[in-house]
C-alpha cells in the first residue's frame, strides 16, 4: 500500500497499543532482513524488554539456523534481484520516514522517537548483516523523517511570524498573544527535533559509515545526500561533514563514488549554501579531491572531476591545482576524459590560466606539451 497511509494507519495503533504497534515495526525490519523463521515478533516479545536483549536472542536463534539449515541471510530483500525487491527498497525506507514525519510532536518527544531508536539501534548492531543493513535503513530514514518534520514546523513558524505582524498592526492583542504562543510552542518543538535528528544521525554515521558491509555503508551516504536537501545549511557543519572525509578513503569504490556525489551536492554555488561554511568545506577536501581524480577507478576519478569543477566555481583553485585534471583529458576511459574535457572548456578556455606559445600550431596544448 501507500507508505503514507501504511505510517498513519501504524501511528493510530500505537497511540491505542504501544507494544502491539511496536513488535509490528520489529517484524517489519526482520521481513526485510530475509528472516521469515524468526519475523513474527509479538507483544509480549517486546513488552517491558530491553532491546539488546531481544537482539541477543535473535542473533542465537539465528546462528542455530544458520548451522542446522546453512541458511544464506546475504541476498535479502534490501540487495536481492528477485521479482518485487525493487518495490521493497522503495516501500520499506518510506514507511520509516512517514513515521517520523507524520506523528505529531508531542507523541515523538513523549516517548515515540526514543522507542524507536532504541530498538533501531539494536539491530544495527546484530552480527547478522542482513538485520545490521535493514535496521540501519530504518534508522536513516528515521533521521530523514524527522528533518522533513523540522522542515514543515519551520515553515509553520514562517507563516505564524507573518500573522503576528498583521496582528500587531492591526492592535488585535488577544490574537496577537494567541499567535505569539503557537509560534514559540513551534519554535521549541523545532529546536527538538534537530537535536534528535543530529543525536541519531551522528550515532549512526559514526558506527555504521565504517561498517565491514559495502552495502551498508553506501546506504548511510546516500541518506547524507537526502538529508542534506531538507536543509543544506545545517549538514555543512563539521559534524557532519567529516564523515564524507572518511568516505573518500572508502576501499569500495561505489561508496566513494557516492561520497564524491554528496560533496558536489554540497559544493554548489548558490545563495542556498552559507559561503563561509563551503570554503571551510573546499579547503579541508581540496587535496583528497583533487588526488582521487587520478582514482583506480574511472567512476570515481569522474565523479572527483565533477567536484573539482564545484571548487572551480569559487574560484578556491590554483594555477597548479588545475594541472590534475588538465591531464585527464588523455585518459584512457572515456568517463574520466569527457569530465576533464568539461572542465577544460568551462575553466580554461575562458580563463588565462595556461601559459599558451603563441607560436604553437596547437591551440588548446599548453607550452612544452606534445
Amino acid at each position: 500500500g501507500d507508505p503514507r497511509r501504511v505510517a498513519s494507519a501504524w501511528l493510530d495503533r500505537y497511540e491505542r497499543d504501544r507494544h502491539a504497534a511496536l513488535a509490528e515495526v520489529v517484524s517489519l525490519i526482520l521481513i526485510a532482513s530475509d528472516a521469515p523463521s524468526h519475523a513474527e515478533v509479538a507483544r509480549e516479545d517486546v513488552q517491558d524488554r530491553e532491546p539488546n536483549d531481544v537482539v541477543q536472542q535473535l542473533v542465537a536463534a539465528l546462528a542455530l539456523e544458520a548451522s542446522e539449515k546453512g541458511a544464506d541471510f546475504t541476498q535479502h530483500w534490501l540487495v536481492s534481484r528477485e521479482r518485487g525487491a525493487q518495490r521493497v527498497r522503495e516501500n520499506y525506507p518510506a514507511i520509516w520516514r512517514e513515521i517520523a514525519a507524520l506523528a505529531p510532536h508531542n507523541m515523538l518527544v513523549g516517548g515515540l522517537l526514543q522507542t524507536l531508536r532504541d530498538w533501531a539501534m539494536a539491530l544495527a548492531e546484530c552480527q547478522f548483516r542482513s538485520v545490521r543493513h535493514a535496521a540501519t535503513v530504518a534508522a536513516l530514514s528515521i533521521v530523514e523523517g524527522l528533518g522533513l518534520a523540522c522542515q514543515s514546523l519551520q515553515e509553520l513558524c514562517g507563516a505564524a511570524a507573518i500573522q503576528i505582524r498583521d496582528a500587531e498592526a492591526q492592535h488585535s492583542s488577544d490574537r496577537f498573544q494567541t499567535l505569539t504562543d503557537e509560534h514559540d510552542h513551534a519554535q521549541r518543538a523545532v529546536r527538538a527535533l534537530i537535536a534528535a535528528r543530529d543525536s541519531l544521525g551522528v550515532a549512526l554515521l559514526s558506527r555504521r559509515a565504517k561498517d565491514v558491509d559495502p552495502e551498508i555503508r553506501r546506504c548511510c551516504f546516500e541518506a547524507f545526500r537526502r538529508w542534506a536537501d531538507t536543509t543544506i545549511e545545517a549538514f555543512l557543519d563539521q559534524q557532519w561533514t567529516r564523515y564524507l572525509h572518511f568516505g573518500l578513503g572508502d576501499r569500495d569504490p561505489k561508496v566513494r563514488a557516492v561520497v564524491f556525489a554528496v560533496l558536489e551536492h554540497l559544493l554548489k554555488n548558490d545563495s542556498a549554501r552559507p559561503i563561509q561554511a563551503v570554503e571551510a568545506l573546499i579547503e579541508s577536501s581540496k587535496a583528497k579531491i583533487l588526488a582521487r581524480c587520478h582514482d583506480i577507478d574511472p567512476t570515481v576519478g569522474a565523479a572527483a572531476i565533477r567536484c573539482a569543477s564545484a571548487i572551480a566555481t569559487h574560484s578556491l583553485l590554483g594555477e597548479a591545482e588545475y594541472d590534475p585534471v588538465i591531464d585527464l583529458v588523455w585518459d584512457a576511459d572515456a568517463r574520466r576524459r569527457t569530465e576533464a574535457a568539461s572542465f577544460i572548456s568551462r575553466f580554461v578556455l575562458t580563463e588565462d590560466v595556461l601559459d599558451y606559445s603563441a607560436a604553437s600550431p596547437v591551440a588548446l596544448l599548453p607550452t612544452g606539451a606534445s
